[in-house]
This record gives C-alpha cells, sequence and structure tokens, in this order.
C-alpha cells in the first residue's frame, strides 16, 4: 500500500520581495495537496470568473507542473450545480492547454485529469497559461503526483494587494536553443525547471533569472524538454 502525505514545497527564493517561489523536492507517488474550500487556494482574491461561464474561474496564480506524472480531482456538491454542458466547456479548454486523460465520474460529482509532462502539449512553443489556471468552481480539489520525483512550482504574492503580476509559460525541446524574449513590463523572473545554458554560464535547475534585456537565448543541453516560467508585472 503507498502510503500517502501531503508533498512540501521547498523555500527557493524571495524575488525583490516580491514573489515567494517555492517548488517540490524529492516527491513521492501518492504524495498530494488538498483544499475543501476556495479560500484555501492562493490568493484566491485574484480569481477570475471564465468569461462564458462563471462555474469555470482562473486562478491567479497557478501551480506549474514541470515533471512527471499528476492527477487533479475535483468535487462538486448539488449546490455547485455543475451540468454535464459545464465540464464539455471545461474539458474543452483544458485540452486546448495540455494532452490529457479526462475521467468524468457524475454518479459521485467528481472530474479527474490525469496528466504527464513530457514536452509535447498543444502549442508549448509558443508562450501560454500555465496547466491549472482554469478549474472548476468548486470548493473540494486534489493534486495528487503519480509517479516519484515529479516536480511542481508555486508563486505567491508577498504583498497580497498587488493584483498586477501575470505568468506564463514556454518549453524547450531536449537539446535545443530557444530566444525567451521578455514581455512589456517593469519586472519580470525568468525561472529556469531544469538545468540551461546562456552562453558558457550554467544556471542549476530552479535557478531564477531577473530579466532586464528584451531576449536572451537559453541552451537546453538536456535529453527532455525544459519548461520555462515567467512571472511579471
Amino acid at each position: 500500500m503507498i502510503k500517502q502525505k501531503f508533498f512540501e514545497f521547498w523555500n527557493c527564493d524571495t524575488l525583490d520581495n516580491e514573489m515567494q517561489f517555492s517548488f517540490t523536492n524529492a516527491t513521492k507517488d501518492g504524495d498530494f495537496l488538498s483544499r475543501t474550500q476556495l479560500i484555501e487556494s492562493p490568493d484566491p482574491r485574484y480569481h477570475q470568473e471564465h468569461e462564458t461561464n462563471p462555474k469555470i474561474f482562473k486562478n491567479s496564480m497557478a501551480h506549474a507542473f514541470t515533471s512527471g506524472s499528476f492527477r487533479v480531482t475535483q468535487w462538486w456538491t448539488d449546490e455547485d450545480n455543475i451540468t454535464a454542458s459545464d465540464l464539455d466547456e471545461f474539458e474543452a479548454l483544458i485540452k486546448t492547454q495540455i494532452n490529457c486523460e479526462v475521467v468524468r465520474d457524475l454518479e459521485n460529482k467528481k472530474l479527474i485529469i490525469n496528466y504527464t509532462y513530457d514536452g509535447t502539449d498543444p502549442n508549448n512553443d509558443t508562450w501560454s497559461e500555465p496547466f491549472l489556471s482554469y478549474l472548476l468552481n468548486v470548493g473540494k480539489a486534489e493534486m495528487k503526483i503519480t509517479e516519484d520525483n515529479s516536480d511542481i512550482a508555486c508563486v505567491v504574492r508577498v504583498n497580497k494587494n498587488d493584483a498586477a503580476w501575470k505568468v506564463r509559460q514556454k518549453d524547450i525541446p531536449a537539446n535545443a536553443t530557444v530566444a525567451i524574449d521578455k514581455p512589456d513590463c517593469e519586472l519580470c523572473y525568468t525561472v529556469f525547471t531544469k538545468e540551461v545554458y546562456i552562453g558558457d554560464t550554467k544556471f542549476d535547475k530552479w535557478a531564477t533569472k531577473k530579466q532586464t534585456t528584451s531576449s536572451i537565448d537559453v541552451a537546453n543541453k538536456n535529453d527532455v524538454a525544459v519548461k520555462i516560467l515567467q512571472y511579471y508585472k
């Protein structure tokens, strides 16, 4: 039997006292993180309803799955009034972001997403919102690790009154060099979720660079894709 436990986020850095960046370490199959109501999620005051369906909401700061395999489960109640049409819309939205299996259990009022990050998600070579940017507007949810040593990144605002922050992601294919541009913004933090090189300088896994130039060439010398995260305002 797999012993389940909450996975822990390890502190990486407080970025100029603006953002708190954390990541998982040495996770095990069965480790999980759960909530019973929306108020328990990061910075819930900045959640936004989906533009066409109020039963779907946009996370203000989504967790980013950067390596391994995961299961995301969401439960609803009769009061949530989640319909098959809502699930159709939500599944279509999720599948524009990632390659995944979606399992509906209407009898037990839950929806399961099984996902493995392998660097082949739709439009992964262009900037996009992280998976989990959108969730059903329900209270109970769980993220579970389904493969040892899977990685999740998490960023929260230090200043809880600062609504300006945005997040985006992009993959660098295995053994490739890609130009990583900086959006038109005041501050931009670029996070490398595996070891990469800029010129001859090596940046270790989870290194964070305050990007000030319009573009940097980042080399991925790994045999697997590397997800690049940018937090900016």
